[in-house]
């Protein structure tokens, strides 16, 4: 590695410096470890077994290998080619190009059939699946929902016609957390996702949290709708 450099394992904040002599040291290895070197523009990985009964071994030359694949406007590109050094210059990739495949699912808040005069709150769940794959890097994201038909985040409105249905969706079961954009008192869904060296990542489940207040006594009998568009950013 260029005088410089750091390296650190693929899921651990902390980073080493790499001497002149292109040696460095880690800690914090597993059985199995992705580490990740960079320097200026550029990066690479390289994969490391390692032995948890090994105190304070020489890990001797690993090969580190940068994805030969180019990033496309549509995400980073999976990586069907691994290049050892020498490397030609290549700029590390944006944030924004660092998964492969990357999408929001999503189930949809159903609510059951509501008594307007009833005391008591209807109640439902839905669910935001999130997924990205990459190659060996941790991408944080967050996920937003829109106000709908309402311009509010944090009461929201169903329509039937010109008849209204008041709700909300919140990030929690205790409902003291509205789910909207992240301003004004609202707050989004922030997580991340752990990628693999080989392009294989994990996905998620968050759940939406909808309520609907008791007492709205204006209502009448039909199918009442609202539509919230997700937004997922990777950073």
């Amino acid at each position: 590695m260029p005088a410089g450099s750091s390296v650190h394992v693929a899921g651990r904040p902390r980073s080493f410096p790499v001497g002149t002599d292109g040696m460095g040291f880690a800690s914090g290895l597993t059985a199995h470890n992705t580490l990740v070197a960079r320097w200026t523009g550029a990066e690479c990985q390289a994969h490391l077994a390692f032995g948890a009964d090994d105190e304070v071994p020489e890990l001797g030359t690993l090969e580190c290998k940068w994805c030969a694949a180019p990033c496309s406007p549509g995400g980073w590109a999976a990586c069907s080619a691994w290049s050892p050094p020498p490397w030609p210059p290549r700029p590390r990739p944006p944030a924004g190009c660092r998964c492969a495949t990357a999408g929001v699912t999503t189930t949809g808040v159903a609510f059951p059939q509501y008594p307007p005069f009833t005391s008591s709150t209807a109640e439902s769940a839905g669910n935001v699946h999130v997924a990205c794959v990459g190659v060996g890097l941790v991408i944080p994201y967050s996920v937003a929902l829109s106000k709908g038909a309402s311009g509010s985040y944090i009461q929201r409105t169903m329509k039937y016609g010109s008849y209204a249905l008041n709700y909300a969706l919140y990030l929690d079961a205790a409902y003291t957390q509205p789910w909207g954009d992240g301003t004004g008192g609202n707050f989004t869904k922030d997580g991340s996702v752990a990628l693999s060296v080989l392009g294989i990542g994990p996905s998620y489940d968050h759940t939406i949290y909808g309520v609907l207040p008791a007492g709205q006594k204006t209502a009448v009998p039909g199918t009442y709708t609202d539509s919230i568009t997700v937004t997922i950013t990777y950073y």
